[in-house]
C-alpha cells in the first residue's frame, strides 16, 4: 500500500485550502511522487472549479502539469462533489502551455444524474495532438447512496487518421462491482466482454478479486 503526507496552507475564511503539498511513498517507504495542487477558484459548495496539479519525481524534476477545469451546473450533483464537466489538460512544462508542450486533453461530461446527484451517464472524450483519439460512453446503475455502481455498461469508440469518430465500437463492456473498499476501489468484480453492444457475441468473461490500490486506485495486489 502507499501512504501520503499531505500539507495544506493558505486557508481563506471559508476554510478552503490554496495549496496542497502532497508526498507519496510505497509500502517500503520508498518516495512514489510529490504533487503540488494550487486550488484557484472555488464554488458555494466547495468544490474546486479551477486546479492545476504539478507532479514530481524523486530528483524534483516536473513529471507532468495538470489544469483541471470543473462545471457544476446541477444542485443536487454539486452537493456531492460531482461535476457536470471536467477538462484535463496535461503538460510537460508548467510555464509553457500550448500544443508543443500538451501531452493530452480529456474532456468529462457527466450527462445526466440520479435524483440524489449520483452520475448516470457520463461521456470521456480523449485528444492527442489536437484530435480526438478515443471516446467511451458509460452507463451506471444500482448506485448505492455512497455513489458506488453495481453495474456499469462501457462502450468503446476510436478515431480515425484526422480524428472523426468511427461509427464502430471498438469495445462493450458489461461490468458488475459486487465490493468496494472504504476508498471506493472494487474489491471484487466481474467483467463480461462483449464484441459490440448487441451482445451477441461473449469474447470472455473476467472474474478479479484485488486486495491493495495505491494513492490513484491502482491495483497492487
Amino acid at each position: 500500500t502507499e501512504t501520503q503526507a499531505i500539507t495544506n496552507s493558505g486557508y481563506d475564511f471559508h476554510d478552503r485550502v490554496a495549496h496542497s503539498s502532497i508526498v507519496t511513498t510505497n509500502s517500503t517507504g520508498a518516495f512514489v511522487d510529490r504533487q503540488e495542487v494550487s486550488y484557484l477558484r472555488y464554488d458555494q459548495f466547495g468544490n474546486a472549479l479551477k486546479q492545476t496539479v504539478a507532479r514530481y519525481s524523486d530528483t524534483d524534476k516536473l513529471i507532468d502539469y495538470k489544469v483541471i477545469n470543473n462545471t457544476y451546473a446541477d444542485p443536487a450533483a454539486a452537493k456531492r462533489g460531482n461535476a457536470t464537466s471536467s477538462t484535463i489538460e496535461r503538460y510537460t512544462s508548467k510555464d509553457t502551455l500550448d500544443p508543443t508542450t500538451m501531452i493530452e486533453r480529456q474532456v468529462i461530461t457527466n450527462k445526466s444524474f440520479d435524483s440524489i446527484g449520483n452520475v448516470v451517464d457520463q461521456e470521456v472524450e480523449l485528444y492527442v495532438q489536437g484530435k480526438l483519439s478515443r471516446k467511451t460512453v458509460i452507463k451506471n446503475s444500482n448506485i448505492s447512496n455512497r455513489g458506488d455502481a453495481g453495474n456499469q455498461e462501457i462502450t468503446v469508440y476510436s478515431t480515425d487518421s484526422d480524428g472523426k469518430l468511427l461509427p464502430a465500437e471498438t469495445s462493450y463492456q458489461l461490468i458488475t462491482n459486487r465490493v468496494f473498499d472504504s476508498d471506493r476501489n472494487t474489491l471484487n468484480q466481474m467483467t463480461l466482454n462483449y464484441l459490440d453492444s448487441t451482445k451477441a457475441k461473449l469474447l470472455d468473461v473476467q472474474e478479479s478479486r484485488s486486495l491493495a490500490f495505491d494513492s490513484r486506485g491502482n491495483v497492487l495486489s
